[in-house]
């Protein structure tokens, strides 16, 4: 799929699902709402068992509001990428568009339907031409299924895992050793059920 040339603005940017909805129906108006005022923080891990971080400052320079995290970049020094990238994502197209969202809670399965709606709405099509697979980590078991009251919406479940210091990857308490989160085991079958064969392990999600 080749997204790995381009940069869309969810790359380094972490959103609630309410953030999510709101900036699709507002055309991200809302984004630079959420960060007027802010001022830049470190962040850091709190303290945690010995195998994971202990006070570890991931980022130095995070622009936190109350629906969006800007991670890595100064959203008030460049705000004319970030308008790029969301020019780039709107400019996508295709008789059906496939996005997956890593969810911050299982509550979210609640509120997947409004983001698919929210999605068609930003790009002017209908939400059955929007497959939306939302991925639950941290889960005892993995799968993948369909929500039989919303055409399109798919839930996938990773095993339970939990953030190393680097903060890139998993600690797998059953398996003892690092590992990376195989969100690519859920998103390449579901893909494939829509006759999709391939797939860049680089995809942005919202």
């Amino acid at each position: 799929m080749s997204l790995r040339n381009s940069s869309y603005p969810f790359d380094w940017l972490r959103t609630s699902m309410l953030g999510l909805v709101e900036d699709f129906r507002t055309d991200f108006l809302s984004l630079w709402e959420d960060m007027e005022g802010v001022e830049p923080r470190k962040f850091c891990h709190g303290s945690m068992e010995s195998k994971i971080a202990r006070g570890v400052c991931t980022f130095e320079h995070v622009h936190r509001g109350r629906k969006h995290v800007f991670v890595h970049d100064d959203p008030r020094a460049e705000r004319e990428k970030f308008q790029r990238r969301i020019d780039r994502l709107k400019g996508l197209d295709g008789e059906q568009m496939f996005f997956f969202r890593i969810a911050a809670t299982t509550e979210e399965i609640h509120e997947v339907v409004k983001l698919q709606s929210a999605l068609a709405y930003f790009y002017n099509t209908e939400p059955s031409s929007i497959n939306l697979l939302l991925i639950l980590d941290r889960q005892q078991e993995s799968g993948l299924w369909a929500l039989s009251d919303s055409p399109g919406i798919h839930v996938g479940t990773a095993k339970n895992t939990e953030y190393t210091t680097e903060g890139m990857f998993v600690w797998n308490t059953a398996m003892g050793h690092e590992i990376v989160p195989s969100y690519i085991d859920l998103i390449s079958p579901w893909l494939m059920k829509f006759s999709v064969t391939s797939i860049s392990s680089a995809s942005p999600s919202p």
